[in-house]
């Protein structure tokens, strides 16, 4: 009889052994399901279409904790890094939803409280405050930049057990200065060897990854959808294609998400507050 000795290092077993915070309830709409850790979720669309809104969006639900004192937040507690390449994303943009958020969070029902308050304004920036030490944000200008990254947040994981979130705004940011560079032309490989790139430097953790692409970034020959393929490094587990509904002057969009086993699709419209999503 064959005996296989699987060998590991420190850090793998560490990796391995670690329990990182939930995300089953990132966004109860878009995923009904819930989110598991190590799900990979695609979100395309036109500009001004929300995919930035979207994903500042689920930074807020991420990082802001479930509660505060008595005072339900309704958040996940948890850390996030977001690896910023079209620089679409503003810190400032993240801290109004969140300050949106805290305004209408009151005091829990099971506190004894005769009349419900709502948080004054000096405990929700201690909560901004407090909840922004768990956001990493790694600015990247050059495809060279965005694979050293990559292989950085190995280490980065590491020293941070509460982090299961890592979003990339946008994958395909250095397409053209890759492919003028005699890279890969076709789009969908290109996209698919650089998520594999990604989740190469960071399988030994399970944590959630999302990224953006705009809706044009595909080949010409289509590929087979990531989402029926076999499970693996480089497939995606939700597809998210963001649309505007009627003309560009309407200010009613569609969310059409795609899954290995089914396909919905919820209307929304873009406020200061984030995507509203209409009943």
């Amino acid at each position: 009889m064959d005996y296989q000795c699987k060998a590991e290092t420190g850090v793998q077993l560490l990796a391995r052994l670690s329990t990182r915070p939930n995300l089953n309830s990132l966004n109860d709409t878009l995923f009904p399901g819930g989110i598991n850790l190590g799900n990979v979720i695609e979100i395309s669309g036109d500009s001004g279409c929300g995919k930035t809104t979207l994903i500042t969006q689920f930074l807020v639900k991420c990082l802001l904790p479930k509660t505060w004192n008595e005072f339900q937040i309704g958040g996940l507690g948890a850390g996030a890094i977001i690896v910023n390449t079209d620089h679409h994303f503003q810190i400032l943009k993240l801290v109004s939803m969140m300050e949106s958020l805290l305004t209408k969070c009151q005091v829990s029902a099971n506190n004894e409280t005769k009349f419900p308050r709502n948080i004054d304004c000096k405990i929700i920036e201690k909560i901004i405050k407090e909840s922004l030490s768990n956001l990493i944000i790694l600015n990247c200008y050059d495809s060279l930049q965005l694979f050293v990254t990559f292989h950085s947040l190995s280490h980065i994981l590491s020293c941070n057990a509460n982090t299961n979130l890592i979003i990339i705004d946008s994958l395909s940011a250095y397409y053209w200065q890759d492919a003028a560079a005699g890279g890969v032309r076709k789009m969908d490989l290109y996209l698919k060897k650089t998520l594999k790139a990604l989740q190469s430097c960071i399988e030994e953790y399970k944590v959630a990854t999302v990224y953006t692409k705009q809706t044009h970034f595909q080949s010409k020959v289509r590929f087979t959808d990531d989402c029926t393929a076999t499970p693996g490094l480089g497939n995606i587990t939700y597809k998210i294609q963001l649309n505007r509904v009627g003309s560009k002057e309407a200010d009613l969009f569609s969310a059409e998400v795609s899954t290995p086993m089914s396909k919905y699709s919820h209307q929304y419209t873009i406020s200061d507050e984030g995507l509203v999503w209409v009943k």
